[in-house]
């Protein structure tokens, strides 16, 4: 009867870190709203590009700068027609009130940012934003229409939009 007690016990153990390791895994890709693979075109509508986001290890938190703590989550971002297959490291804008520091701010987006309708990954030399579709973004006293709510800001290069595709 114990033995058929352990096995009983046993089970119901493996079931419930069975189930959540399912809930785990089902939770974290279900709010990865970055990986996929993405067209990259200007605002004239011309592809200009493809690229691949991909979630990635966290950062390591003896690594970063101290201002860099409050999110160390991180995405891969390759150029598909990149030869040399450049990756390159994206981190989400940082959004920390306590400590001063919101990234949003600069353009003008920490309402539109409080209120959850923008969010973006910085990668130093660009950004990427992901809005309501169909929505138009002030960007320094300028307009601008994205159709797909994923829009980007390259420096030198300006202003691009992209559409997620399998």
């Amino acid at each position: 009867m114990n033995i058929k007690l352990k096995k009983n016990q046993l089970k119901k153990i493996l079931l419930a870190i069975f189930l959540i390791g399912i809930i785990k895994l089902t939770y974290s890709q279900s709010t990865d709203i970055w990986s996929g693979n993405y067209i990259i075109k200007s605002t004239a509508s011309t592809i200009m590009d493809t690229i691949q986001i991909k979630k990635t290890a966290d950062a390591n938190k003896n690594e970063v700068a101290g201002k860099y703590l409050s999110n160390l989550s991180r995405w891969v971002i390759t150029a598909k027609e990149d030869d040399s297959k450049t990756k390159m490291i994206a981190r989400e804008f940082l959004y920390d009130i306590e400590n001063n520091r919101d990234e949003y701010k600069q353009f003008g987006w920490a309402d539109l940012y409080k209120k959850e309708q923008i969010t973006c990954l910085s990668v130093g030399h660009f950004i990427i934003c992901k809005t309501t579709p169909n929505n138009t973004i002030l960007i320094e006293n300028q307009s601008f229409f994205t159709k797909t709510g994923l829009f980007g800001i390259r420096l030198h290069y300006g202003l691009f939009e992209l559409e997620k595709y399998e």
